[in-house]
């Protein structure tokens, strides 16, 4: 149903949506892009930074088409600015980008963009603490989606901490970003998380109704399910920019790779997703039990004829893509507490757990047993396409951007 006037969103994010995004937020944004503009008739109009990624992403011709680049470099505001941003980012990992806000600001022409709006659309923590940049509008509906819950991550980096300067820097950063999402809480009119732990991390009294559970819509209503695989192939797929990712992969070759191997010796790890340093590459380069695949247009092209898919994070909040993609596919998973938080049930999965010596035993037990791995991982996506499923986040983004009644209930599943 396409509504009789098309609602004005003005979605300020880091990420220029298209087609051949990257990361797992990249998707969401490429999803939330295509769900509101082709199949629920808003026009988004999007404020992205001028950054070497959005340019890249403005030459693919599947890129939302309207948009501006901010914050362009080379003029001495921008400058000290990009100073300023830099600095405070070192006890701050979540400060919005300051060049980005000064351009907002004081640009004629973003500001027009603002003003014209229905609603205010804000991607990520970072970019939701620009939430103040409403005061330039007419009364818009602000939405915020919170990617992650970035206290989570600053406490249990703190947790982990070696030093006491570390420890420090850490304790900063966590109490930052909850004074942070604790204010955008009383400020924007919705706040969109991913999982039922993420709004329980948020607001732990249950005092807030205008948080909103909204899952991914990862789950593909037309495709089959994976058939049995006897490859005896490993998947991690991963943008290794990311330091939760780099360091699991790492964790996962020195810990577990070795284990696997010795009980499964024709056993092969995939490796795909971009932003891999050129140290980490020839590492793995080095081992010929291991297929680098980089970056890859098509999913289907990775998940391919994959026995069991791995998630060994130890790191990072907020409900991971990585760990939903292969449930919702039909695919044996094994995951780490961190890995699977925030998906389904344990009985979703073929082992959790942060024990190297238990985390290598399920994985070599799905490949030892693929039948019964992917029993279990067909029941699994039952209960995951419910959750995940195109219906249901359509209903939600009704709701929240075109203010229309949805009669979808929210998910029991814990996700």
């Amino acid at each position: 149903m396409v509504p009789a006037s098309r609602t004005q969103i003005c979605s300020i994010t880091p990420v220029l949506p298209h087609a051949r995004v990257q990361h797992a937020g990249g998707t969401y944004v490429w999803q939330l892009h295509t769900a509101l503009e082709s199949e629920l008739g808003a026009d988004v109009h999007y404020l992205v930074p001028d950054l070497p990624s959005n340019v890249l992403a403005s030459e693919d011709p599947t890129h939302a088409r309207s948009f501006n680049l901010v914050a362009r470099a080379g003029s001495t505001r921008h400058s000290l600015a990009l100073k300023v941003y830099n600095f405070v980012r070192r006890v701050d990992p979540d400060v919005p980008y300051l060049p980005a806000l000064l351009d907002l600001w004081c640009n004629r022409r973003w500001r027009a963009a603002i003003r014209e709006a229905d609603v205010l659309d804000f991607q990520w923590s970072s970019w939701a603490r620009l939430i103040g940049l409403r005061r330039l509008g007419r009364g818009a509906t602000t939405v915020v989606t919170l990617h992650d819950v970035t206290s989570q991550r600053g406490l249990r980096e703190r947790n982990n901490a070696i030093s006491r300067a570390q420890r420090l820097k850490w304790h900063l950063a966590y109490r930052t970003a909850l004074a942070s999402e604790q204010s955008l809480l009383r400020r924007a009119d919705h706040v969109i998380v991913f999982s039922e732990k993420d709004r329980a991390l948020l607001d732990p009294r249950a005092i807030h109704s205008h948080i909103r559970v909204i899952p991914p819509p990862l789950a593909d209503s037309g495709a089959a399910g994976a058939a049995v695989s006897s490859s005896a192939t490993v998947l991690f797929l991963g943008y290794f920019a990311r330091a939760e990712n780099r360091d699991g992969l790492i964790w996962f070759i020195e810990s577990c790779w070795p284990s696997i191997r010795s009980a499964v010796p024709e056993a092969r790890l995939r490796v795909a997703g971009a932003g891999m340093s050129d140290e980490l590459r020839s590492r793995l380069e080095a081992d010929r039990s291991i297929d680098l695949l980089g970056f890859v247009d098509d999913l289907n092209e990775v998940y391919e004829d994959v026995c069991v898919a791995v998630i060994p994070l130890l790191s990072g909040a907020g409900v991971k893509f990585k760990t939903v993609e292969p449930v919702v596919r039909g695919i044996p998973v094994v995951a780490t507490a961190v890995g699977a938080e925030g998906v389904g049930e344990p009985d979703w999965y073929a082992g959790v757990s942060d024990d190297p010596k238990q985390f290598s035993a399920a994985v070599a037990d799905a490949l030892l047993e693929p039948g019964a791995a992917f029993e279990r991982a067909a029941r699994s996506r039952e209960h995951a396409r419910t959750v995940f499923g195109r219906e249901s986040f359509l209903g939600h983004l009704r709701s929240v951007y075109l203010h229309e009644q949805s009669n979808h209930e929210e998910p029991a599943h814990g996700i």
